[in-house]
């Protein structure tokens, strides 16, 4: 045996050791030291307890914040408003690439002056609300400058840079395009006038200061058949700042965008999507509420946070998440389950109409699940999917309130076992007071019995 030793509460480097208090060795035995340690061991004992039970009540308390924060989220609809992000309806698969007058009268106009405007505006919007639409589509800029002796400006819609090599060191003036290799990737894709394209020089071009081995990439601009370096003039114009624009390739692209844009009129500005989620992952969940109390041992069973089961459900859409080659994300809001196609690599099937949608294919006893997307350039593919999240998009308004019932019944069940804890936490709480309260008053007995015996003496 050893001196009575108490740690609880305590740093691990200084336990509170009460010397002299083994009782293997009676003779050397601090009989004060003894009476008032295990007294104290007594009330660290509680101590530890209390601490525990405690524990368990905070939990208790927890769980019905938590139970009503469920109602709170179904109160507010189950997967309220689709976010209208602003995109005009000839957005939708727009091509129209090209350089337009815009400040003078008489010219043609083949779009709406403002569609390029509401594109912009739009893709910020969706920047603002947190949508994953995997980059841009398009730019606009300004070509600035005078034309026919009259100043104007020039419109510019064009798709994302195309990259290459060029063999021309030539700054002013027109370049060949026959002086120009492309990357694979953009060889087969048509130039449109205003085209941007990021061009690697020749080693003899001029070196930037400072960089002497490093390859020198030039912007270039193609018009009418040649192209031009930025910054120089090309019938009295210059070029202005690319603005990024996202295009949606089909209505199916677009709903996916609006339906993940985060949504101010609902509970914490979630998205439509995400709100259906999360009730439908409440309706389900196998998260325990209320943990076991030592009060009321019949009525120790934990309860679960979930209360429809979960095969009872008629699950009607998913959300489809694909990771790209540089780790972008891709999402889809369809229907559940997918459309079920013999090949995904069926050239029927990759189709501008179905940029956006999600086909499953069937190989044996296993299958393989799809979005098909298209690039910044329009070329369609398909990527595999990675994690479906399935989910109920739309509840009656009768089974809202039937669910609403059963969580407040949670609630009641989950306060009563609050209650009986505390009175339980309570009485630990006296129990401890009181053991210490005993150590102090044995202390002050053998003090004053002491000081009484010295005094006789």
């Amino acid at each position: 045996m050893s001196d009575i030793t108490i740690t609880n509460g305590l740093p691990d480097d200084a336990p509170w050791i009460f010397a002299n208090t083994d009782t293997s060795n009676l003779d050397q035995t601090n009989l004060i030291n003894l009476a008032v340690g295990k007294l104290a061991l007594l009330g660290a004992s509680q101590g530890q307890t209390l601490q525990t039970q405690t524990g368990v009540l905070k939990e208790l308390v927890g769980s019905v914040g938590i139970v009503n924060d469920v109602l709170t989220s179904l109160g507010s609809g189950w997967g309220g408003e689709t976010t209208n992000l602003g995109f005009p309806a000839e957005s939708i698969g727009f091509t129209n690439f090209g350089v337009y007058v815009t400040f003078r009268e008489g010219f043609p106009r083949p779009i709406p002056p403002d569609t390029y405007a509401n594109m912009i505006s739009a893709t910020e919007k969706m920047n603002q609300l947190g949508v994953q639409f995997g980059g841009f589509d398009a730019y606009s800029y300004t070509l600035h400058g005078s034309f026919g002796g009259a100043y104007l400006e020039r419109l510019v819609l064009t798709r994302p840079p195309y990259v290459g090599t060029i063999t021309s060191t030539a700054s002013v003036g027109a370049v060949s395009l026959s002086t120009v290799m492309l990357g694979a990737k953009f060889a087969n894709l048509p130039l449109a006038d205003g085209q941007v394209l990021l061009l690697t020089g020749p080693d003899d071009a001029p070196t930037f200061p400072g960089f002497p081995n490093e390859p020198k990439t030039f912007t270039y601009v193609y018009y009418s058949g040649s192209l031009y370096r930025e910054n120089f003039n090309f019938q009295g114009t210059r070029i202005g700042t690319l603005t990024g624009m996202a295009i949606p390739s089909t209505a199916a692209e677009l709903s996916n965008w609006e339906l993940q844009a985060k949504n101010t009129n609902n509970l914490g500005g979630v998205s439509s999507a995400q709100l259906s989620i999360n009730n439908t992952a409440s309706l389900t969940s196998t998260f325990e509420l209320a943990p076991r109390t030592n009060t009321s041992p019949a009525d120790s069973d934990a309860i679960l946070l979930g209360i429809v089961d979960a095969s009872s459900l008629s699950y009607d859409m998913a959300r489809y998440k694909a990771i790209g080659s540089n780790n972008e994300v891709f999402l889809a809001y369809q229907p559940y389950p997918p459309t079920v196609v013999s090949a995904l690599n069926d050239s029927s099937l990759l189709i501008t109409a179905n940029v956006g949608k999600v086909f499953e294919q069937k190989i044996g006893s296993n299958s393989r699940t799809a979005i098909i997307t298209a690039d910044n350039y329009g070329r369609i593919s398909f990527m595999d999917v990675s994690e479906t999240t399935k989910y109920v998009s739309k509840a009656s308004s009768d089974e809202i309130l039937k669910w609403r019932s059963q969580y407040a019944e949670k609630i009641i069940i989950i306060t009563q076992r609050s209650s009986d804890q505390q009175l339980f936490v309570t009485n630990l709480a006296q129990k401890y007071q009181y053991a210490f309260d005993a150590a102090t008053y044995v202390l002050k007995a053998f003090t004053s019995a002491l000081s009484s015996t010295a005094n006789n003496i």
